[in-house]
This record gives structure tokens, sequence and C-alpha cells, in this order.
């Protein structure tokens, strides 16, 4: 189980509710360690944006510039490796468990505007980062709820497997 990833903010409320989970787990007889493979979180979420970015480049406007085709197949090649990462961390473990999002449901705003966690003012496309890396590696990944916050909003684990 992972309370979130390097670099990732999470609310405590959901943080502890993944915690508890796993407790509950082991206390069910399932082996359980806090646990991640040991690659860069940072690079595989912008390698992520760097798809995003070129998939959306599709509907650009004539003129604009698109990625070279060295530069698409190196990112590829890059995507492979975290496939791979994760694959090789799926030998030991059969499921991940760790947060859907950073935060409980949070009020409407303009995209792009800053989302609160905890009180921290926190980029709004950060929403995404606990699920965008198994978009990008084809990870089957569901979210099942496990309690509510402090407020009463349901805070939901993301389960992931091979």
């Amino acid at each position: 189980w992972a309370a979130t990833f390097p670099g990732v903010p999470v609310a405590i409320d959901i943080a502890d509710a993944i915690a508890g989970f796993a407790d509950a787990a082991a206390i069910g007889g399932a082996r359980v360690a806090q646990a991640l493979p040991g690659h860069d979180f940072a690079a595989e979420r912008a390698l992520f944006s760097d798809f995003i970015t070129w998939y959306s480049q599709a509907f650009r406007s004539p003129g604009e510039a698109s990625p070279s085709l060295p530069a698409y197949l190196a990112a590829l090649n890059r995507r492979d490796e975290f496939i791979l990462a994760w694959e090789r961390f799926f030998d030991d473990w059969d499921v991940l468990v760790c947060p859907a999002m950073m935060c409980t449901a949070f009020r409407h705003r303009e995209t792009g505007a800053p989302i609160p966690v905890d009180g921290v003012e926190t980029p709004y496309w950060s929403a995404l980062a606990h699920a965008c890396r198994f978009n990008l590696t084809g990870h089957p990944a569901v979210v099942i709820p496990i309690g509510l916050d402090r407020e009463g909003l349901p805070i939901g684990a993301q389960l992931v497997g091979r």
C-alpha cells in the first residue's frame, strides 16, 4: 500500500483511510507492507503530461509544431520502462492500494484554479497524479469506497494490479 506517491500531495484523511484499509487487510490475513517501485515518479507524471499534450495536438491549428518522430518514439520507450518497473513491482505484490485522488470532493472552480488539500492551495492538475500513471502504463485499476473524511465526504482507494 502507499498513502501517496513521492512528490504528490494527499489529504491526511485519505492517507489515514488508506493506512486503516491496509491494517484491516493485514488483520484479515493478507501480507501487507508499505511499498512502491523505485522509479522516478515525477518523470512518470511528466511523461503522461507529454502524451496528453501531444494527443491534444491532433486537433491543433495548421502551422502549430508537433513532436518529432524521434521524440515520440523516445517517449514510447520511456513509457515501456515505466510499464516494466510496475510489472516488476507486481512480481512481489498482487495489488497496490493507493489514493484515487489527492482530496475528497471540492467546490467547482475554473479549470486550472488551485485546489485546497488540507488548507494548502495545490495545482489543479495534481488531482490526476494518483490515477494518471496507470492510464500511462495500462495497468488495471478500480476505485472502491473505504470511508469518509472528517466532513463526511467519501474517500476512495484505488486498487491496481498487473
